[in-house]
């Protein structure tokens, strides 16, 4: 948006920024899975109430916060104006208002123009929405395989169905396409097919089976798995109709190793790893302020951003300055809200 050189349109680049996002979704879906079938199995039941409420306590207060200055102060300020994006921010203003207060981030970039610095929320929202009805199943699910293979089915089938009805020729001028194209890049982003298939992975690892662990935990299955990974990733291959699932099987995969085999031939066991974990959530939601920011200080220095060497400075400064918000924000202001807690933690 700035004219400076960037290596976004390169195949390898957007499926990385693409299957970030899926990443996220497994892991959360392997996660909130494991634990809720480890209350389940430990209490015979789900306390749904303390989930909510500690969901809320580490989700909400950064996602709040990112609003208020989306909404209500960063378009009021000159400094964070955003090329192309900020020349909508008003547009649909009071409905915007609405959907991101009511935590439907990924219905309002549906309706309208994304907003400068809360493009990154649509996420957020879907989880928090997957968050809404997994529990419940969790607590009165029997048997918690049938419910994950259904719900990773059934939202394949019901986005690729979208996708083939809203592009045939008898749908032209008919008066539900609004409505379909809707729904369409509603499922597409509501990838809850992908937590449940993170899910899948946790009830496997949680139950231990045997006969689907001994194939995932071969060394050589394993080496096979990064090398398919790899290559893909290098070629930025796209999988028709299955993108998102193909990607969140392997990943799923990887997190059952790093997660249960001891032998797992990829280790993040780091400080540094660990560091960088703790404040992610605040990296991902951070990082479009402090990139308008970066380029405003290489800007303010070179004069242009064109040279190698303020392009060194951009990128160095983003990553560094992104992690340090980030770093501070944990610090000063979701760990405030952490601390609670443990009021609703199962004993």
């Amino acid at each position: 948006m700035y004219g400076v050189k960037n290596m976004f349109e390169n195949p390898t680049v957007l499926l990385l920024g693409s299957l970030g996002v899926t990443l996220f979704f497994v892991l959360s879906g392997f996660l909130i899975t494991y634990l809720l079938i480890s209350e389940k199995e430990s209490t015979g039941t789900v306390q749904i109430k303390k989930f909510y409420m500690r969901r809320v306590l580490r989700i909400w207060p950064l996602y709040f916060l990112i609003i208020i200055l989306g909404l209500f102060i960063f378009p009021f300020i000159p400094v964070f104006n955003f090329p192309v994006w900020s020349v909508d921010t008003f547009l649909g203003y009071g409905a915007k208002i609405l959907l991101f207060l009511l935590i439907l981030p990924n219905v309002s970039l549906i309706i309208y123009p994304a907003m400068p610095f809360m493009k990154q929320t649509w996420s957020i929202g879907v989880e928090e929405q997957f968050y809404l009805i997994w529990p419940v199943i969790i607590k009165y699910s029997k048997n918690y395989l049938k419910p994950l293979l259904f719900i990773s089915i059934f939202f394949l089938f019901i986005t690729d169905f979208l996708f083939w009805v809203t592009n045939k020729s008898f749908m032209n001028g008919n008066r539900f396409l609004p409505m379909l194209n809707f729904l369409k890049q509603y499922f597409l982003s509501f990838r809850v097919g992908c937590m449940a298939i993170g899910g899948i992975a946790a009830y496997v690892v949680y139950f231990k089976k045997e006969s689907i662990l001994k194939i995932i935990c071969l060394p050589l299955f394993q080496y096979f798995l990064y090398a398919i990974l790899i290559f893909f990733l290098y070629k930025g291959i796209s999988v028709k109709y299955i993108q998102n699932e193909f990607y969140s099987c392997i990943f799923a995969a990887v997190i059952i190793n790093l997660a249960y085999n001891k032998n797992s031939v990829l280790f993040l066991s780091h400080k540094m790893f660990e560091f960088l974990g703790k404040i992610s959530y605040g990296i991902y939601m951070y990082h479009p302020i402090c990139i308008l920011l970066s380029y405003k200080a290489a800007l303010f220095i070179y004069g242009n951003v064109t040279s190698v060497l303020s392009n060194i400075l951009l990128y160095s400064f983003t990553i560094l300055l992104t992690i340090a918000v980030a770093f501070l924000s944990f610090k000063y202001v979701e760990s405030y809200f952490l601390k609670f807690k443990h009021r609703f933690t199962i004993v």
